[in-house]
C-alpha cells in the first residue's frame, strides 16, 4: 500500500489542472493517516499539509535564509532611492526658495534714459510704474520685486501703448538692477477736440496722447477737430498720420503752418490749412494724398512762384485737377 502511494508520488508529472492536484494531495494525506509511521517517507519537500473544512490543503514552507536576504536587501535598495529622490527635492525647494525670496534677486536700482527727449515722460512717474508692478504678486505668494518674476512683458505691452514713446529697449542686469531706454514721440500738432475739456497733442504717427505740463511744446500747428468720429478710430488716425506727413514736408516746414480745421462728411474728412502766409490749402481723404501734395509742389513752382503774397488758397480735393484763388487787389 505504501509503495502504491510512493509509486504514485515520483512517477506523476505536475500539472495545473485543480483535479489532479487535489486528487494528488487527497492520496498523499490519507497514506499518511493510515500509515503514520511512514510520515517522513511521503512528506514532500517544501510542502506542509494541513486539514481544513474536511479537505487536505498545503501551504508552502518557510522562505529560505537567501531568499529573506535577497528581498531584504531589495527593500533597502528601494528605501535608499527614495532617500535620495526626497533630499533632491529638499534641495531644488530651498535653491527656489534662495532665487524668489532672497534679498540678492530683489530688484534695488531702476536706470532710465532717454534718446529724444520733449519732455512728455518724467522720470518720477516712469518710476512710479515700475513699482507698481514690483508690488503685484503671482500666484498670489511670489513677489514680482524679485528679477526672476518680473512681468518684462506686461512693462512692455504699457510701453507700446503709451503714445508719447516712440521705441524703447528694456534690460534685465543681474543680480539687482532694470535698465528702461525710450525715445520720445515728437509732438507734431496740438489736437483741440470740439466740446472736449482739456488740449491734447499728436504724435508723427497720427496718435493722440495728452501731456500735465506743456510749457516746454512750442511752434507746432494747431488741429482743431471738429468732426463727430472718436479720435481712437483706426480710419482716422491713419488719416491724421497722412496729414501730418503732408505738412512736415519741407516745403511747408519753410512756409510754416498756423492752424488746421478737421471736418468729417458722409465719411469723407476734410482739412482746411492755414499757413503763416495767411493762404489756405484745401485736401481731403477722398483722394490720394501723396497726389495732392505733388499737385501742391506743382502749383507753387509753375504757377504761383514768388506771388504767394497775393495767394487766397489752393484747392487739391479734386486731385488731379487743381484750382486756385489770388486776391483780389482793392
Amino acid at each position: 500500500m505504501i509503495s502504491k502511494y510512493r509509486k504514485s508520488l515520483t512517477t506523476a508529472r505536475p500539472t495545473k489542472k485543480f483535479g489532479f492536484k487535489m486528487v494528488r494531495r487527497r492520496v498523499v494525506a490519507k497514506a499518511i493517516n493510515r500509515q503514520s509511521k511512514y510520515k517522513k517517507l511521503f512528506w514532500l519537500p517544501g510542502k506542509n499539509i494541513r486539514k481544513k473544512n474536511g479537505l487536505y490543503r498545503t501551504s508552502r514552507a518557510s522562505r529560505p535564509a537567501s531568499s529573506r536576504d535577497y528581498f531584504l536587501k531589495k527593500r533597502l535598495f528601494v528605501f535608499k532611492i527614495a532617500q535620495i529622490i526626497l533630499i533632491i527635492i529638499i534641495l531644488i525647494g530651498i535653491g527656489l526658495y534662495s532665487l524668489i525670496f532672497s534679498k540678492i534677486f530683489r530688484i534695488k536700482d531702476i536706470q532710465f534714459s532717454k534718446i529724444n527727449n520733449y519732455d512728455l515722460i518724467s522720470e518720477a512717474e516712469f518710476k512710479n510704474t515700475i513699482y507698481s508692478l514690483m508690488q503685484e504678486k503671482k500666484l498670489f505668494i511670489l513677489p514680482c520685486n524679485n528679477l526672476f518674476l518680473f512681468d518684462a512683458s506686461r512693462l512692455t505691452e504699457i510701453l507700446k501703448n503709451d503714445s508719447r514713446i516712440e521705441f524703447f529697449t528694456f534690460n534685465k542686469q543681474w543680480p539687482d538692477k532694470l535698465k528702461i531706454t525710450i525715445s520720445e514721440s515728437e509732438p507734431a500738432a496740438l489736437l483741440i477736440i470740439l466740446g472736449g475739456d482739456k488740449n491734447q497733442y499728436l504724435n508723427l504717427n497720427g496718435r493722440v496722447f495728452s501731456l500735465e505740463n506743456s510749457g516746454s511744446i512750442t511752434a507746432i500747428p494747431s488741429f482743431y477737430d471738429q468732426s463727430p468720429i472718436n479720435i481712437n478710430n483706426s480710419d482716422y488716425i491713419g488719416w491724421l498720420q497722412k496729414l501730418i506727413t503732408f505738412i512736415k514736408h519741407d516745403t511747408l516746414r519753410e512756409i510754416g503752418i498756423n492752424t488746421v480745421k478737421i471736418t468729417e462728411e458722409k465719411g469723407i474728412f476734410t482739412a482746411d490749412i492755414l499757413t503763416k502766409e495767411n493762404w489756405h490749402i484745401l485736401v481731403n481723404s477722398g483722394a490720394d494724398m501723396d497726389q495732392q501734395l505733388s499737385n501742391l509742389l506743382l502749383i507753387l513752382k509753375d504757377k504761383i512762384k514768388g506771388d504767394r503774397q497775393n495767394l487766397d488758397h489752393i484747392e487739391l480735393r479734386f486731385a488731379p485737377k487743381i484750382f486756385y484763388e489770388m486776391r483780389r487787389s482793392s
